[in-house]
């Protein structure tokens, strides 16, 4: 799954203000003081790092988390919450790794958020900060579930 999100968003981002991460990026909540590893990370602009956590991105733009059985209870819950907190966040991505089904959360006006699931091969969905649409199948791509 992570491979195919890397190989469909990365060559759109070439030459973009934007940039994809994989599982090694560190993001930081400051107003948790808790630090994170998305599964993939989209940050635009230049990236701000936090100055007491050296190689710690506090700006992503768009997280990606690819949901475990083990992994997933806390990815939608705590994880998902402290996430809400990053300011430059526009879009959290929740990706289930057993069946067919993306969750997107998108902050809208007023700090509110929207929520979309997805569950059909044939589903497109954009991510709306770097303005690209991909299907469900693209995701899933290769993936034995």
């Amino acid at each position: 799954i992570l491979t195919n999100i890397m190989r469909n968003i990365s060559p759109y981002l070439s030459g973009k203000d934007c940039e994809i991460y994989a599982s090694d990026l560190r993001v930081f909540v400051k107003s948790k003081e808790a630090f994170f590893y998305p599964d993939a990370t989209i940050v635009c602009g230049e990236i701000e790092l936090a100055e007491e956590f050296k190689e710690t991105v506090k700006n992503p733009s768009v997280v990606f988390e690819i949901l475990s059985p083990s992994t997933e209870h806390y990815d939608m819950g705590k994880k998902f919450f402290n996430y809400m907190q990053i300011d430059s966040l526009k879009e959290t991505i929740a990706i289930d790794s057993r069946e067919m089904n993306i969750k997107i959360g998108r902050r809208k006006a007023n700090n509110l958020w929207a929520f979309e699931e997805l569950t059909q091969s044939d589903q497109i969905f954009t991510i709306e900060t770097i303005q690209f649409s991909m299907s469900v199948q693209d995701i899933y791509n290769q993936v034995k579930l």
